[in-house]
């Protein structure tokens, strides 16, 4: 039998011999059929109708995926988009493309911080950076504004420059003074001063005035338009009218600042006063300056360095003097001593003065380098010889000079030592020196001599002294117990004696 042809059994007899043949599969070319399934039932190959099979319905499945698909796609696109530059975009000359916000602002900060542009007046050139300008930018904002003014899902707006206006805020202050100190010849207008006058020792008011200067927005602007572009093309400044910067007010009101300032000092060495500045003087170094807006007022330290260094080293004597002391007591100084002085380092000193003498201080020591003085030791006595009736002078062991003398009555007859107005024997020290007193005088004391001079007092009461009333030296036993001697001769002893001397009397 053909295979393809269809059997047909014949049901209606029930005689037919011919064995029941196996139904055969059609095979049906569905694109050459036009596309379409063949009609019937389940059995399409066969020609047979039998139950019909359910079809299986996968296109809304296979749409529902796409959709989740195409949502995720714009969710992840627009979370790209607000937090990152669309590819290819540039800002103040600098690639930006792809950055995530955090990024696009360090590279704006780091582009804002580099950026300079040449500005020129009068054939005066200054490069200019945005902190000579006194400019801050706010590199997050102005990398939100980038990425907001061309964001990634414009991809027409990919591979271009972004030209939003940078985020920044400004410190005029800091500004004009950077335009004055770079083109002082572009400013005309007067700021009011101080102006010291040497002779009153007192400031007064110099009144502003309005002039030409320095346009700074015109010079702002073409910054902020060339750090944009990423240009760095010269540039030239511009003038426009312009007001001082500080009212004439508020230089009155600095005028009691600055007039305190200006009194005398003085410096000393060793605790003493050894150059004074007068207020006149101290006035010149009184420095007024009007920065930022204020006035402020401080002392100028070179100016004080350089009075010091004028006028103390003549002052100071750098030589070393011996001191010399008496050999039997240490304590005692016939020469005094002084140290070698010279003026140290003054410029820490100047700084140090200026800080305090604004607070009110006006009596300062000045930094002096000593050189230690050298002491040597001198041995002093005095010799009382009563027998001879003599004084002498001795220094390291060496007489230099022997006077006559006239000791206490009976010393040298009658009851000698144990008459009452005997000198009396004993070695002693001078403790007490007077140029003039009045000996007795007292109602303990049967006399009075007035005016005796040049006393000097080794035991008690009793002292070498100057004599008037008589002429008995080295001759006679006068006194009540001293030892009388010429006016001169009393003095030399004065002078050579300091107190602590030893003194030796004997027979």
């Amino acid at each position: 039998m053909p295979m393809g042809d269809n059997v047909t059994l014949d049901r209606g007899t029930g005689t037919g011999t011919t064995p029941a043949a196996k139904p055969t599969t059609q095979l049906i070319d569905v694109a050459a059929a036009g596309g379409m399934p063949p009609a019937g039932g389940a059995d399409r190959g066969s020609g047979t109708t039998g139950p019909a099979r359910k079809r299986r319905r996968k296109a809304p499945f296979i749409l529902g995926g796409a959709g989740v698909l195409v949502l995720a796609a714009i969710g992840f696109g627009a979370w790209y988009s607000a937090d990152h530059v669309a590819p290819g975009v540039t800002y103040a000359g600098a690639d930006l493309g792809g950055q995530s916000g955090e990024q696009a602002a360090q590279i704006i900060q780091r582009q804002f911080d580099r950026h300079s542009v040449p500005f020129s007046f009068d054939g005066t050139q200054q490069q200019v950076s945005a902190a000579d300008l006194g400019l801050q930018i706010d590199a997050q904002q102005t990398a939100h504004d980038v990425i907001a003014g061309q964001p990634a899902w414009q991809f027409w707006r990919w591979n271009s420059s972004s030209t939003v206006s940078p985020q920044v805020s400004a410190d005029a202050a800091a500004e004009g003074t950077f335009f004055s100190e770079a083109w002082p010849a572009a400013y005309t207008v007067t700021e009011p001063s101080l102006e010291y006058q040497a002779a009153k020792a007192s400031f007064t008011v110099v009144p502003g005035q309005a002039g030409q200067g320095v346009d700074a927005a015109a010079v702002q602007t073409a910054f902020l338009d060339s750090f944009v572009h990423g240009d760095s093309t010269a540039q030239r400044v511009s003038q426009s009218e312009v007001q001082p910067t500080i009212t004439d007010e508020q230089a009155h009101a600095a005028l009691p600042t600055a007039q305190q300032l200006v009194r005398k000092m003085t410096f000393q060495a060793g605790g003493k006063p050894l150059i004074t500045a007068d207020a006149a003087t101290v006035g010149s170094w009184v420095k007024i300056s009007d920065r930022d807006g204020q006035f402020s007022a401080v002392y100028d330290t070179k100016a004080i360095s350089d009075f010091v260094k004028q006028n103390a080293p003549a002052k100071l004597d750098p030589t070393p003097k011996t001191q010399t002391v008496l050999a039997s007591d240490a304590n005692v100084v016939l020469v005094p001593g002084s140290t070698g002085k010279t003026l140290g380092d003054v410029t820490s000193f100047a700084e140090d003065v200026a800080t305090k003498a604004a607070a009110g201080d006006s009596s300062f020591d000045l930094p002096v380098t000593e050189v230690p003085f050298e002491t040597k030791t001198l041995d002093r006595k005095i010799d009382i010889n009563l027998a001879s009736r003599s004084a002498s002078l001795i220094e390291n062991g060496q007489v230099v000079t022997t006077f006559p003398m006239s000791p206490g009555l009976q010393t040298n007859s009658g009851a000698m030592q144990a008459a009452k107005t005997s000198t009396k024997v004993g070695n002693y020290k001078v403790w007490y020196k007077t140029t003039v007193q009045n000996m007795g005088c007292t109602p303990q004391y049967d006399y009075c001599t007035k005016d005796v001079k040049w006393s000097t007092f080794f035991n008690g009461d009793q002292a070498l002294h100057g004599t008037y009333w008589h002429n008995q030296f080295g001759i006679s036993d006068m006194s009540h117990g001293c030892v009388n001697l010429r006016e001169t001769d009393a003095k030399t002893v004065y002078d050579f004696a300091p107190i602590g001397t030893p003194v030796s009397v004997h027979y």
